[in-house]
């Protein structure tokens, strides 16, 4: 079924938004502002400095639908004050609102052009825009219009807000009325291909927002965690060889090994016969299995979590499971693909609460993807011939502004790696051409610079295209995962509930 043309201009309008610097409902909420009076926001400061008058408001009032509460709520917020009969911004929400629209088209003015070329999709969306039935309710907008040497991308999402003021069959009718079938053939298409585009790039943003999710997920169980971990006696690297035998099925040393690949195999060896030597883990048969100690030692761990999950209230578990839906398709379909090894992801899937909870299953699926985002990484450098251990050191060397072997370890100490370990990482890489080594410091060579690039082209677009699978709800879901991350950073400054460990 082909798409009409307005829901074309929506989607695209509405993937350009998780581009923008700032998410626009927090940036709203920080400044004291509703968000239900963006729109209003945005008619007023168009005409600025002229007031905004009744008579403006019965102009765009049929097109936009202005709620005139809105008005009256920025009125009495103190971000309106009158003159000659209308209204004009305060000093300060003009200010937050230039500041705002201006990070925002510095944000899409980042983002890297597609390679086809956008020319021909600006020139026909300005004809648009430019038809009288368009001008007759933007005449105001038109004077925010970027400038003819702005980014395309900025061209476009100004374009698309004009654009939409108008009703959907207003839009349909009249791309139908100025552009011939070729022309509206070859704007579809137009539109698609950005589109393709445009969700690659949302997708390394969400990689970016499971991250920091995750980061909140381990502030708000983190305490829990450790106090159980502590009271069993075991230290971090125990508790990740702990759950990997949980998970692998059967579980084994090189099962354990191939899941943390860049973590030291001769540290992971050490801490899974210290495992056996205690009964947690033990051979029965032909495998090895967690014993009925390990078991027990896994349901404390998952308690402690599930404790602090079970005093929080007021969760939007219809939102919550619908999110989680959409993200566990997102990881079923990379699973499926047989193009990807996903080892680590499907090992991860299966670390599973013992009682389902909404905010259990959210822990779950963003681990789990974070894991899928390891793999794929992985599928890249090790098809380079690079270890874990060289991975991560040239990572840091290129991304991080890292040169030193002692600044290398002292960053991943947690790996279980020595100092020594990394400089002989470096001198592999080093003797590859990779690297170049001055002033006692590691750089990358020109070799290693095409290397990163490539590398970098190669994990973008397979992380990019992960999330192609939700196609116009990737925006949706972005936005679904801002409003969980914020909602969980709030959880993290309340007291946390420390369970007893029995």
């Amino acid at each position: 079924m082909t798409v009409a043309f307005h829901e074309l201009y929506h989607q695209t309008a509405r993937a350009l938004m998780p581009l923008y610097a700032t998410d626009l409902v927090q940036a709203m909420v920080d400044a004291n502002l509703d968000v239900a009076t963006y729109d209003w926001l945005i008619h007023i400061y168009g005409q600025h400095p002229r007031p905004f008058t009744l008579a403006d408001w019965l102009t765009y009032y049929q097109p936009n639908r202005l709620e005139p509460q809105w008005l009256a709520k920025l009125y009495e917020g103190g971000h309106l004050y009158e003159e000659n009969g209308g209204f004009v911004l305060v000093e300060q929400t003009l200010k937050w609102l230039r500041d705002h629209l201006a990070a925002d088209q510095e944000a899409l003015a980042a983002i890297p052009l597609p390679s086809f070329e956008l020319d021909t999709l600006v020139k026909r969306l300005y004809y648009l825009i430019n038809q009288e039935v368009v001008k007759a309710h933007t005449r105001h907008l038109a004077a925010l219009r970027p400038a003819n040497a702005a980014h395309p991308l900025v061209k476009i999402d100004h374009a698309l807000t004009e654009l939409m003021t108008l009703s959907a069959e207003s839009m349909d009718a009249l791309t139908a009325q100025v552009f011939s079938e070729e022309e509206q053939a070859q704007l579809r298409a137009d539109f698609e291909a950005l589109l393709n585009h445009l969700y690659q790039h949302i997708g390394l943003k969400l990689w970016s927002l499971l991250r920091q999710t995750h980061e909140q997920f381990l502030n708000l169980v983190g305490k829990a965690e450790r106090m159980v971990m502590s009271a069993l006696g075991y230290s971090p690297i125990d508790v990740m060889v702990l759950y990997a035998a949980f998970a692998l099925d059967p579980p084994t040393l090189e099962g354990v090994i191939r899941y943390y690949p860049c973590h030291n195999p001769e540290k992971l060896r050490e801490v899974w016969l210290r495992l056996t030597e205690h009964g947690v883990i033990a051979q029965q048969e032909e495998h090895y299995a967690l014993t009925v100690t390990g078991r027990d030692h896994i349901r404390k761990l998952f308690d402690g979590i599930l404790a602090v999950f079970e005093t929080v209230e007021g969760i939007p578990q219809e939102q919550i499971f619908e999110l989680h839906s959409r993200l566990n398709h997102v990881l079923g379909a990379a699973i499926d693909n047989p193009e990807y090894d996903t080892f680590g992801a499907e090992t991860t899937r299966r670390l599973q609460l013992p009682r389902p909870h909404p905010l259990g299953l959210m822990m779950q699926v963003v681990d789990d993807l974070l894991a899928l985002r390891d793999d794929l990484r992985r599928n890249v450098w090790q098809s380079l011939e690079m270890t874990g251990v060289q991975w991560e050191a040239f990572w840091l060397i290129a991304n991080y502004g890292l040169h030193s072997v002692e600044q290398i370890a002292g960053q991943l100490k947690d790996r279980g790696y020595k100092a020594q370990d990394y400089a002989q990482a470096l001198v592999a890489l080093l003797e590859r051409g990779w690297l170049e080594y001055h002033d006692e410091k590691y750089y990358l060579s020109e070799d290693g610079k095409r290397v990163c690039i490539k590398m970098t082209a190669d994990i973008d677009r397979a992380l990019g295209k992960v999330w192609l699978v939700l196609e116009d709800a990737l925006p949706n879901t972005y936005h679904a995962l801002r409003t969980l991350y914020y909602g969980i950073s709030k959880l993290v400054k309340k007291p946390v509930v420390v369970p007893s460990v029995d």
